[in-house]
């Protein structure tokens, strides 16, 4: 009885050919069909080359060859790059290195440790005989790859000499006994203005003494721009261009260079410190106080860049808002402090509790908290939505400020963490 199930199928003279096939030509031939379309590309680790042209690049790709290999003049060339560097064949430069000449003489001995300086091939291919002019002598398609074979980079700059550090680290000591110098003089002067501010009796005799020693600091700094008028009328005959303030009243370099250091951080303390003993130090909150920001700005652009802070636009909008329930001229004068690029940042907690006050207060007059009268003029001009639009604004604005000033706190906190485990 025959072996297979099926003893029919295998009678016939075509299948049992098929069998009778020998074991390799089956193997090799189901082999071939199997591995012809899933062999793996070969990672392709040659050079890429930049050919003059295009015709010429043509000329050197070989289809066997795609796969990164080197056609065999160009590795001949390649190879006798290190065969001329390995065996000293390079041209040597017409002046030696800077950081070998200044070597001391026992430096300059024959010996084996001496004649290893500068043999390997990154010493080589970095040190300066090692130039574009050799390079020029292989094809273009090989120069990009030698120097990048050949480590042909910048060095780090060279580090400072002891010398060098010792001046540096003099004129950093000479810089900061003048900043300490400078500092000593502004605590005093500081103290002195603050007094005399401090001790007036009424509004118009701090006004007088601000006047005196506030608002001239920006003429005494040399800051103030001239301002120039023409009449209208016929052309004037042409003039002599008159010289100026500087050429007719020479000054001393040291002195300006004192008064800025000491008084200009100043100014806006000063400001600032007028404005608040203005609304606080008499029996009735004074009126001048709402004349120091146009008085800043009338002495000038640079009068108003250098005292204009932001504690001041602070204490003026608190003022307009707590003496004289003034919203709209509030939110005036924190939308120029943002105008002018003055939004606080250290003096955030202030600007937040005074709009909230604000917010809280309309909130309740728009609710009835104040009577039905004060609720029907909560619909009309100036409180009506624009109001409420701007504190809106200025709210996005703090809840932005907060978010990012946490961002980066968290920041910090994680970057002293790392620090402190890497110690």
């Amino acid at each position: 009885m025959s072996r297979n199930l099926l003893p029919f199928l295998y009678q016939t003279r075509t299948l049992q050919f098929v069998c009778r096939r020998p074991a390799t030509f089956l193997f090799a031939q189901k082999a071939g069909v199997a591995t012809s379309h899933r062999r793996p590309k070969r990672i392709d680790n040659s050079i890429p080359f930049e050919w003059d042209d295009e015709e010429q690049s043509n000329t050197h790709e070989d289809p066997s060859e795609q796969q990164g290999t080197l056609t065999p003049s160009e590795t001949e060339i390649f190879k006798s790059i290190f065969d001329d560097i390995s065996q000293g064949r390079l041209p040597k430069s017409k002046k030696p290195p800077q950081q070998f000449a200044e070597t001391s003489p026992e430096s300059t001995q024959d010996g084996p440790e001496n004649q290893r300086i500068g043999n390997t091939l990154v010493e080589q291919a970095r040190g300066a005989q090692f130039g574009d002019e050799f390079l020029k002598r292989y094809p273009a398609s090989l120069r990009r790859a030698a120097e990048n074979a050949l480590g042909k980079f910048e060095l780090a700059p060279a580090r400072p000499r002891l010398r060098e550090m010792t001046e540096l680290d003099e004129a950093e000591a000479k810089q900061m006994r003048e900043w300490a110098h400078y500092e000593k003089i502004r605590e005093e002067e500081k103290g002195r203005v603050e007094k005399l501010m401090e001790a007036c009796k009424t509004d118009l005799e701090l006004w007088k003494v601000m006047e005196k020693e506030v608002f001239s600091l920006p003429e005494k700094l040399g800051i103030i721009e001239e301002v120039k008028t023409t009449k209208k009328g016929r052309k004037a005959k042409k003039r002599v261009p008159e010289l100026s303030s500087e050429v007719k009243k020479p000054k001393a370099r040291e002195e300006e260079k004192r008064i800025m250091d000491v008084h200009g951080p100043l100014y806006s303390h000063y400001l600032s410190t007028g404005l608040k003993l203005l609304d606080t130090a008499f029996p009735k909150p004074s009126l001048l106080a709402f004349n120091i920001l146009p008085r800043i700005k009338e002495l000038g652009l640079s009068s108003f860049v250098l005292g204009a802070s932001t504690p001041l636009f602070l204490i003026l909008a608190d003022i307009h808002w707590k003496r004289y329930g003034d919203a709209t001229s509030a939110f005036d004068v924190l939308d120029e402090m943002n105008k002018v690029g003055l939004f606080p940042t250290d003096h955030l907690e202030d600007l937040e509790r005074l709009v909230e006050e604000i917010a809280s207060h309309l909130h309740s007059c728009s609710w009835g908290a104040q009577g039905p009268f004060v609720m029907a003029m909560m619909e009309a001009p100036p409180y009506d939505a624009s109001l409420t639009g701007r504190l809106e604004r200025m709210q996005g604005r703090i809840a932005k400020t907060n978010f990012y000033n946490m961002k980066d706190e968290h920041f910090r906190n994680e970057r002293k963490e790392r620090l402190g485990d890497e110690d």
